[in-house]
C-alpha cells in the first residue's frame, strides 16, 4: 500500500484505466496473431499449390516421352517406317518436357527462398536439380535405343532412371498434403489431389509396359511391372475415393465411364490375365484398338479429372484465405472498437472521480488561504467522496469549536503569566547581591590556593630532576659494568686470538721442514736424472729413449725446486706477518687490561654518586608530599566556594530563565490570541 501512496490519485486512475486496455490488447494481439498464423499457413499452401501448377505437367511431359521412349528402344529395327514414327512422337513429346522442365526450374530458382521454409521439399528439389542435370545422358540413351547406356560417369538406366526421377517429382507434390493436413477440408482434398496423380503415374508406367507386351511379348518382369501398375493405381484410386470430395468422386465416375477409359481397363485386364498360357508371346487386342491413343486418351481423362480436384482445392483455399483475412479484418475492428469503448468509459469513470477530488482540493485551498472556518464543502451525493466531504465539514466544526475554547483559555494565559512574570524580577535582584558576595571570597581564597600550588610544583619539579640525576647515575654504573665485562672478554678473546697465532707459525714452521724435505728429494731426482742421461749417452743409440725420460725427470725436478722456493717464500711473509700479529695481540691485550681498571674505578664513583643522591630524592619527596597536602586543603576550600558561588548563579540563571519564560509565555499568549483571531469563527 506504501507503493501506491507514492503516485496521485489521478496517475492511480489512469494506471487503473490502462490495465484493462493493456489485457484487451494482448488477448486481442494474441487472436489478431492467431490470424495472421493462419493466415500464413494458407498462404503457404497457396506457394505449394502454384508449384503442383507447374510440377504435374512436367510430370505429364515427363510420363508422355518416357512412354514413347520405350516404344522407340522395343521398336523393331525392320518396322522403320513405325519406328520413324515413333521417333518422331519422342522427339515432339521431350520438346514439350523439355518446356515444361525449364518451366519448372524457372519457378522454383524464382520461389528458392519461399520453397526452402519446407525442408523435405527443399532437401528433394536439391536432389532433383541432379537428375534432372542427368536426364540430358538418359535422352541420349534413348535416342541411341539402349535400355543401359554406356557413358563416362556409368552405367545409364535409361527408363529406370526415368522412373525414378518422375517419382521423385511426384514425391515433392506430398508436401501439399503435410501443409493442407492443418486444415481438414483442405488435407482431404490434398490427399485426394496426391492419391490421383500417384494413380496417373502409376498407369503411365503401367501402359509403357502394356504396349511392350502387346508389341513384343510378355515375359514375367513385364507381367509383374504390368500387374504392380495395376495394383497401385487401383490402390491409390480407392484413396482417392476415401478423401475425395463428392464433386472429385462424380469427376472419377466421369472418367472410368469414358470408352476410352473402359478399353483400357480391358486391354490392361487381358495383360495381367493368363501368365502361364502368354508368357513370352504376344497379348492379343482387336486390331481396332490404337493403343497410342487409349493411352493419350486416358492420360487426358486423367488431367481433367486431376484438374477439377485441383481447381476444387483452388477453390476451398482461396475461401480458405478469404475467411482467414476476415478474421484478421473482424479481429482488427473488435480490437479498436474495444479498445475505444474501455478508453471512452474509462475516461468518463476517471472524470467522475477527478473532478469531485478537484473540487474538494480547491475548497480545501481557499480554507487554507483565507482562514475561513465558516465554509462549507459540498456533501452532495452518495459515493465515497461524498462521504469523505461530510467527513470533513465535521471535522471543520469541531476545530472551530477547538479554536474558540483555545482563545478563552489563551486570555486567562496572559494574566497568570504577567504576575509570575513581577515575581520573577525580584527573585532575579536577591540573587546577584548573593553572587557579588561570594565572588569576592573566592577571588581571595583562588590567590591563597595559587601561591600553595606554586611551592608544591618547585618541589615536585626538584623531586623529578633529582630521580632523573638518580635515574642517570644508575644507568651509568650499570653501563659501567658492561663495558668492564665487555673489556674483559676482549681481553680473553686477545689472548686466545694470540694463541691462535702461534699456533700457526708453528704450523708455518712444520710446512717450511716439509718444503725442505721436498727439496732435498727434488735435489737428489736431480742428480739421479743427471747420471741416466749419462749413462744413455753412453749407450748410445740403445739408450736415446730413456735419455729423453732423464730429461723429462730432470725438468720436473727443477721446475718443483722451483715451487718449493715460492712455497718457501710464502711461508716466511706469513711467519712473519704471524710475529707481527702476536706483538699486536700482546699490546692490545696490555692496554686491555688498564681500560679495566679505569673502567672498576668509574664505576666505584658511579655507586658513591648514587647514594648521595637517594638521600636527596627522598629529601625532595618529603618537601613535595607536605606541598601537596597543603595544596589539597586549599584546593578542597575553594571547590567548596565555587560550589556555593556555582549554586547561586545556577539559581540566578534560572531565575533569569523563568522570567525570559514568562515573558515568552506572556508572548505566546499574544501570539496565540493574535492567530486565533486570523480565522474567522463566527
Amino acid at each position: 500500500m506504501q507503493f501506491f501512496k507514492r503516485f496521485k490519485i489521478q496517475t492511480r486512475i489512469v494506471f487503473l484505466v490502462l490495465i484493462p486496455l493493456i489485457v484487451t490488447f494482448i488477448l486481442s494481439f494474441e487472436r489478431l496473431n492467431n490470424a495472421f498464423e493462419q493466415q500464413d499457413k494458407i498462404k503457404k499452401l497457396d506457394t505449394v499449390l502454384d508449384y503442383a501448377n507447374v510440377t504435374y505437367p512436367y510430370i505429364s511431359g515427363l510420363l508422355q516421352e518416357a512412354f514413347y521412349a520405350r516404344l522407340y528402344i522395343d521398336s523393331k529395327e525392320d518396322q522403320q517406317a513405325k519406328t520413324a514414327q515413333l521417333l518422331n512422337s519422342l522427339q515432339q513429346s521431350r520438346e514439350i518436357a523439355l518446356k515444361r522442365e525449364r518451366t519448372y526450374l524457372q519457378f522454383i530458382d524464382k520461389h528458392k527462398d519461399t520453397l526452402s521454409q519446407f525442408q523435405t521439399l527443399n532437401n528433394h528439389l536439391k536432389t532433383l536439380r541432379n537428375m534432372i542435370k542427368r536426364m540430358e545422358l538418359i535422352r541420349k540413351g534413348a535416342d541411341a535405343k539402349n535400355h543401359v547406356h554406356k557413358t563416362e560417369k556409368g552405367d545409364i538406366h535409361t527408363m529406370w532412371e526415368t522412373m525414378v526421377t518422375v517419382r521423385r517429382l511426384v514425391l515433392t507434390i506430398s508436401e501439399i498434403v503435410v501443409i493442407a493436413g492443418q486444415n481438414e477440408q483442405l488435407g482431404k482434398m490434398s490427399n485426394a489431389y496426391y492419391n490421383l496423380v500417384v494413380a496417373n503415374t502409376e498407369t503411365s508406367f503401367h501402359n509403357s509396359y502394356v504396349y511392350r507386351a502387346i508389341t513384343l511379348n510378355i515375359d514375367v518382369y513385364i507381367f509383374g511391372e504390368i500387374y504392380r501398375g495395376a495394383t497401385a493405381a487401383q490402390a491409390r484410386l480407392e484413396l482417392f475415393q476415401t478423401f475425395a470430395s463428392a464433386k472429385a468422386r462424380d469427376a472419377l465416375n466421369k472418367m472410368r465411364a469414358n470408352d476410352d477409359y473402359k478399353t483400357y481397363e480391358k486391354v490392361a485386364l487381358a495383360a495381367r490375365s493368363n501368365i502361364y498360357q502368354n508368357v513370352n508371346k504376344r497379348v492379343e487386342v482387336d486390331p481396332s484398338i490404337d493403343w497410342n491413343k487409349t493411352n493419350n486418351q486416358v492420360a487426358a481423362l486423367y488431367e481433367q479429372t486431376m484438374q477439377v480436384v485441383l481447381d476444387e482445392l483452388i477453390n476451398t483455399k482461396d475461401q480458405l484465405v478469404s475467411n482467414a483475412q476476415s478474421q484478421v479484418n473482424q479481429t482488427l475492428i473488435l480490437m479498436v472498437g474495444l479498445l475505444i469503448a474501455i478508453g471512452v468509459i474509462s475516461y468518463f469513470i476517471a472524470r467522475s472521480i477527478t473532478s469531485p477530488l478537484k473540487s474538494m482540493v480547491a475548497s480545501f485551498t481557499t480554507i487554507a488561504k483565507h482562514k475561513d472556518m465558516t465554509v462549507d464543502v459540498d456533501e452532495s451525493g452518495s459515493d465515497e467522496l461524498a462521504e469523505l466531504s461530510h467527513a470533513f465539514n465535521v471535522l471543520l466544526h469541531s476545530l472551530k469549536g477547538t479554536l474558540s475554547n483555545v482563545q478563552s483559555e489563551a486570555d486567562i494565559i496572559n494574566e497568570k503569566t504577567n504576575s509570575v512574570a513581577n515575581a520573577m524580577a525580584e527573585s532575579t535582584a536577591l540573587s546577584n547581591n548573593q553572587l557579588q558576595a561570594t565572588d569576592s571570597i573566592s577571588v581571595a581564597i583562588n590567590e591563597m590556593t595559587a601561591t600553595i600550588e606554586e611551592v608544591s610544583n618547585m618541589a615536585s619539579s626538584t623531586s623529578d630532576i633529582v630521580q632523573k640525576a638518580f635515574d642517570v647515575s644508575v644507568d651509568s654504573s650499570k653501563k659501567a659494568e658492561i663495558s668492564q665485562n665487555m673489556m674483559r672478554n676482549l681481553t680473553q678473546e686477545l689472548g686466545a686470538t694470540n694463541q691462535v697465532v702461534n699456533q700457526l707459525n708453528e704450523e708455518s714452521n712444520q710446512i717450511g721442514n716439509v718444503l725442505n724435505v721436498i727439496q732435498g728429494i727434488a735435489e737428489q731426482t736431480n742428480l739421479l736424472a743427471l747420471n741416466a742421461a749419462i749413462e744413455a749417452a753412453r749407450a748410445g743409440e740403445m739408450g736415446r729413449g730413456f735419455a729423453v725420460v732423464a730429461d723429462e725427470v730432470r725438468s720436473l725436478a727443477g721446475r718443483t725446486q722451483e715451487s718449493t722456493e715460492q712455497i718457501r717464500q710464502q711461508i716466511e711473509t706469513l711467519q712473519k706477518g704471524a710475529n707481527a700479529a702476536t706483538a699486536n695481540m700482546t699490546s692490545l691485550q696490555e692496554e686491555g687490561n688498564k681500560a679495566v681498571e679505569n673502567v672498576i674505578e668509574s664505576s666505584k664513583a658511579f655507586s658513591v654518586m648514587k647514594t648521595e643522591l637517594d638521600t636527596i630524592t627522598q629529601m625532595a619527596l618529603q618537601i613535595a608530599t607536605a606541598a601537596e597536602e597543603q595544596t589539597s586543603v586549599s584546593n578542597e576550600i575553594n571547590e567548596r566556594i565555587v560550589a556555593i558561588r556555582d549554586d547561586t548563579d545556577n539559581i540566578t540563571h534560572k531565575t533569569q530563565d523563568t522570567a525570559q519564560a514568562a515573558q515568552g509565555l506572556k508572548q505566546t499568549g499574544e501570539r496565540l490570541n493574535q492567530y486565533i483571531g486570523e480565522f474567522k469563527l463566527r
